[in-house]
């Protein structure tokens, strides 16, 4: 479906400074019309997002990429 969009949480592990850092971002993609993945918005948060109570906060990231007045969320251990 074209108009599927999909939100998560990349993680990107670096070295600056000589010390190991890790950042997250929110990212938001589609698939393009070759079937791959392709980034609409990727938004740097402050921290890590599953610190916490975790299926809240890793809903809540996706926030920021909505519009209108519905949101749905699918829960991975559905059936």
């Amino acid at each position: 479906n074209e108009a599927l969009r999909i939100a998560y949480i990349d993680v990107v592990e670096s070295v600056k400074n000589g010390k190991p850092s890790t950042e997250y971002y929110s990212k938001l993609v589609k698939a393009d019309i070759h079937g791959k993945d392709k980034e609409i918005y990727s938004v740097k948060l402050p921290g890590n997002p599953k610190l916490g109570e975790g299926k809240p906060e890793n809903q809540n990231h996706a926030v920021i990429f909505t519009r209108g007045n519905a949101v749905q969320t699918i829960d991975m251990n559905q059936v």
